[in-house]
């Protein structure tokens, strides 16, 4: 059990809360946690591309987030969010 406090985003193409929740280290992409609009998760997803910076804007808050794995598979609990 890991424990992040990573910033919450929106991006700018789908209007979406995403937080990038770590990076990919065996090649350019990330692990991208996207939000519903109750700040809550709604899908984990591992994105095999970079993630331009300038596609993100900041929303000024951030959560806490938990990093386990579960039978093999990543897992991501949202534990707090901070506005």
């Amino acid at each position: 059990m890991t424990t992040y406090v990573k910033k919450i985003h929106i991006d700018k193409e789908s209007k979406k809360h995403i937080i990038l929740a770590a990076k990919n280290t065996n090649g350019p992409g990330h692990h991208l946690i996207e939000l519903t609009t109750t700040l809550e998760i709604s899908q984990f997803k591992l994105i095999h591309k970079k993630i331009k910076l300038i596609t993100l804007e900041d929303t000024g808050m951030s959560a806490k987030i938990e990093k386990t794995k579960k039978n093999g598979k990543l897992h991501y609990n949202l534990l707090k969010v901070y506005k």
